[in-house]
This record gives C-alpha cells, sequence and structure tokens, in this order.
C-alpha cells in the first residue's frame, strides 16, 4: 500500500460539481483545518472527498476537455476514513458513539438535519496509509462493527457511501457542533485485512446459506398511491446526470420494490438527464438486475441519496 507522501483531496461548491477542485496539503491536521473553515451556507453545498487524476470523462460529448472529474475511475487513494451517521436511537447512543471515536485521531461535526431529539453526525478519521476502495470498505466496516459493540447493535443509521473514495461528504454547517478526536491514528493495513477476512467470510456463510440474506433484507413496502409518490419525490431529489454506480444503485434500488410501477420510474428518473440516457444501458440494467443478489440495492439506498439532495419526509 503506497505510503503517504502527501495530502490529496477534493473540495466541490455543491452537490452538482463533477469537477471539484483539487487540494494538496502536507498532512491530516493541515486537511481538518481545510475543512473546518470552510464551512457550507446552506444544505447541498460544499462538500469534500478524496482526490481525482485528471482524465477523459465517460460522456466526452458532453464533457470534452481532460479534467479531474469526480468518476470512480479517476479516484485516487484516501488517508482517511469517513462515517456518516444518518441516525441514531437516541441522543444518549449520539454522545456514547462521539465519545467512543475519541479512541482515533480526526474530527466530527453535527450536520444539517441534527436536532437534539434526532441527532445527525459524521467523522473522519486519519488512516497511516492512503487505501484503495475496497480496502475503505472493509475499514470502515470493521469499525461499525466496533462501534455496534460499544452501543449496541441496531443502534446507529451507517450511510455506507461514503466508504467510497468518490463520494461528496458535505461539509458541516454554519452552526455545527464540531468534535476533535486526540486519539490514534488507524493502523490502516491492519484494520483493512481484518476486515476483508471477515467480508469473505460472511459471503461464503451466505453463499452456503441462501435463506440468510432474505431474512436480513427488509421488505418493500406495499405499492400503493401513497408510496409511489413518496418514492417520486425522493427520485426527484436525485441527479439522475451521476457516475454509473450511483445511477445503477438507483436503478437497482427501485426495481427493488418489485413493484408493477418501478420500472417505468425508474425510466422517468433517468430521463430526467436527456442529455446522458443511454437506452442500452438501462435496458441492461433492468435485465441483469437479480433481486437475490447478496450487494442488491433496496430503497434504502435511494432514502439515504435522496436525503444528501435535500429530500426531507
Amino acid at each position: 500500500m503506497k505510503k503517504i507522501q502527501s495530502f490529496d483531496f477534493s473540495i466541490g461548491k455543491d452537490k452538482y460539481d463533477n469537477k471539484p477542485n483539487q487540494v494538496t496539503v502536507s498532512n491530516f491536521d493541515e486537511f481538518k483545518d481545510y475543512v473546518l473553515q470552510r464551512k457550507s451556507s446552506a444544505k447541498g453545498q460544499t462538500y469534500f472527498c478524496g482526490g481525482f487524476e485528471a482524465g477523459q470523462h465517460k460522456n466526452p460529448d458532453k464533457y470534452s476537455e481532460v479534467l479531474p472529474y469526480r468518476l470512480k475511475k479517476l479516484a485516487k487513494m484516501r488517508a482517511f476514513a469517513a462515517f456518516d451517521f444518518d441516525g441514531f436511537s437516541d441522543h444518549q447512543t449520539f454522545i456514547k458513539v462521539i465519545n467512543y471515536l475519541g479512541r482515533y485521531r480526526g474530527f466530527g461535526y453535527t450536520t444539517w438535519s441534527h436536532t437534539s431529539l434526532q441527532p445527525r453526525a459524521r467523522a473522519i478519521l486519519e488512516l497511516d496509509k492512503c487505501v484503495t476502495e475496497s480496502e475503505s470498505q472493509a475499514i470502515c466496516g470493521e469499525l461499525e462493527d466496533e462501534i455496534e459493540r460499544e452501543v449496541g447493535k441496531g443502534k446507529v443509521v451507517f450511510d455506507n457511501s461514503v466508504y467510497m473514495l468518490e463520494q461528496p461528504i458535505y461539509s458541516p454547517p454554519l452552526n455545527a457542533q464540531i468534535f476533535i478526536f486526540d486519539g490514534k491514528v488507524i493502523n490502516a493495513e491492519q484494520l483493512a485485512l481484518f476486515g476483508s477476512f471477515k467480508v469473505a467470510t460472511n459471503k461464503q456463510k451466505i453463499s452456503k446459506s441462501p435463506a440468510v440474506g432474505c431474512l436480513v433484507k427488509k421488505q418493500p413496502p406495499i405499492e400503493t398511491a401513497r408510496e409511489i409518490a413518496k418514492l417520486k419525490s425522493m427520485l426527484s431529489y436525485i441527479d439522475a446526470d451521476c457516475d454509473y454506480q450511483t445511477y445503477r444503485q438507483v436503478v437497482w434500488a427501485t426495481l427493488s420494490t418489485n413493484w408493477v410501477c418501478a420500472e417505468k420510474l425508474a425510466l422517468n428518473w433517468s430521463l430526467t438527464a436527456q442529455d446522458r440516457f443511454n437506452q442500452t444501458v438501462f435496458d441492461d440494467l433492468v435485465n441483469n438486475f437479480d433481486i437475490n443478489h447478496i450487494d442488491c440495492p433496496s430503497l434504502g439506498s435511494i432514502y439515504f441519496l435522496a436525503k444528501e439532495g435535500g429530500w426531507d419526509e
């Protein structure tokens, strides 16, 4: 794994910015100060994420320049772990999580959706090495388990989209509570290996017993006018002009409802990005959809993406 020579990251102006500014600093402290000094004045503005190499966009007709676009294929390895806590069972659990994170080095802050009754927060933890996306997911998955062992399983809602290197992490609002963690720097290699082993072991167990996967997946709501309207509302807050992984996630999550109108809903959402829409790509996603796949997204994926876009129940 690549040793840290410099600390690279991106700063975007809002959720639609797919050409974020590239920033290089010397260390994690400079990165922390940079982020915390650039608070967001409105929800959905100012984000940071990993850095990007300059390259060709996958839609060259629309984006012809060679630039560091916010695309998975251009993402650099990064030296931090990110957490988006989208819910806590109560305020006490929120405090326990914040206190637990103090054993590591990093920072955290409350988000735009945070209230004393419904806490919301994000946390950034320093890694001792730059990591790939699969390593990031393994590390954060292991830290999820640590947190749940501390506060209890099911008491924290984790939005794991921020484990992806290219995923925007929205900056703290002007009135955010800021938390500085002064513990140890995470041994990335050790935690990634342990996390990867557990992921592989769990997948083997599930493949031997398909019924296990069915038990842990929440059943989608019944297809009613109200539920359809709710899904349409959430989709309206997700930009269809997005990277392929997000696009596939939204289409498959919509299809996971198994509603009669699901494919039409996914198509109508896709067509909101007329310049980007490709019928062949859409048809391939529909044809390759497998609700029994271990990684099949659910409506929860749409819920998290819509919340990031500003949707509110």
